[in-house]
């Protein structure tokens, strides 16, 4: 009954009676022979202290790579240059990071690199998210056969191999890396387009998005005044996670030819063209290959604390 009262009674009273069972219990346990446990923290530091640890080594790659792709080209060289007489050099203090089949510096081809890998996360996620959140927020706020007409195109849509229809595309109108770039932005239009459709849906019933159209607000005014700000959130923490995938993905068209033409410098064709030399000069690929995981882990990185972020703000 005592507790009963505690509990129910004022603050003083609970505080003193949880004040009183501490004691009661750690007098127990010195008793014991033990000492008493300690209050667990209400916000433990260490997700804290991981999730700085995840940002600062995402932004650390990302700006590592970003600095590369601006500063590169200009302080490490020409990446076409041809020395033949350098052909297949190991590292040194001449060529930091080796010389390629053609004598070509790899540290400068790596550098310059960095812009095709940037360009391709670039085109796919404006391509994707653009076209991606028009859909979604459309069948979002129209609802019923709007919704779910452009939900089954949205399934159908995700049922299509992505690679393997950016690799049609890219196939049917020619190897070029802007073809091979819009082709894998729009295999990814319905994963955003899900996302932007799901979060409408949420938000369309808020009461600021009624009290917006009592006040005779429009549909356009309610769409991009009320409701996209507050889908922006989960398409950005996708947009970080999908621009990994998207710089393998165009890794991937590069390796086989169908990305950037020869001798550009792209990250997926430097790991091809150093493939027959992998037992006499590792380097020529191995390099490349790091530098794609490294920004594609940069990247990953981002996605998972932007969407720590904005889930926390929910």
């Amino acid at each position: 009954m005592a507790i009963g009262v505690a509990v129910r009674g004022p603050a003083g009273a609970y505080d003193a009676a949880r004040g009183a069972a501490r004691r009661d219990f750690g007098a127990g346990a010195v008793a014991a022979g033990r000492a008493p446990a300690a209050d667990a923290p209400e916000h433990p530091r260490h997700p804290r202290r991981a999730a700085r640890v995840a940002a600062l080594a995402a932004w650390g790659l990302i700006g590592f790579w970003s600095a590369a792709a601006v500063f590169g080209p200009a302080l490490t060289g020409d990446p076409l240059a041809v020395d033949t007489a350098a052909r297949l050099q190991p590292p040194s203090a001449v060529h930091w990071l080796g010389t390629d089949q053609f004598g070509r510096d790899v540290l400068a081809r790596v550098a310059a690199g960095a812009q095709y890998a940037f360009a391709a996360v670039g085109i796919t996620t404006i391509v994707a998210g653009a076209a991606g959140a028009a859909l979604g927020l459309l069948a979002g706020y129209a609802g019923g056969k709007v919704d779910a007409l452009l939900g089954r195109v949205i399934d159908l849509w995700l049922a299509l191999p992505g690679l393997l229809f950016a690799i049609a595309i890219a196939g049917a109108y020619g190897p070029s890396f802007a073809n091979a770039m819009l082709a894998i932005g729009f295999m990814r239009i319905p994963s955003f387009a899900r996302v932007a459709r799901a979060s409408a849906t949420g938000v369309r019933a808020a009461p600021y998005v009624a009290a917006a159209r009592a006040i005779g607000a429009g549909r356009q005014r309610v769409l991009w005044r009320h409701i996209l700000p507050n889908v922006l959130g989960p398409l950005l923490a996708l947009a970080g996670a999908r621009a990994s995938t998207a710089l393998l993905a165009g890794s991937a068209l590069g390796f086989v030819g169908l990305g950037a033409p020869v001798p550009e410098p792209e990250w997926g064709a430097l790991v091809a063209a150093g493939r027959p030399y992998l037992g006499e000069a590792w380097w020529v690929s191995a390099l490349p290959c790091a530098a794609i995981v490294s920004l594609a882990l940069g990247f990953q990185l981002l996605g998972d604390v932007l969407a720590d972020r904005f889930n926390r703000a929910v």
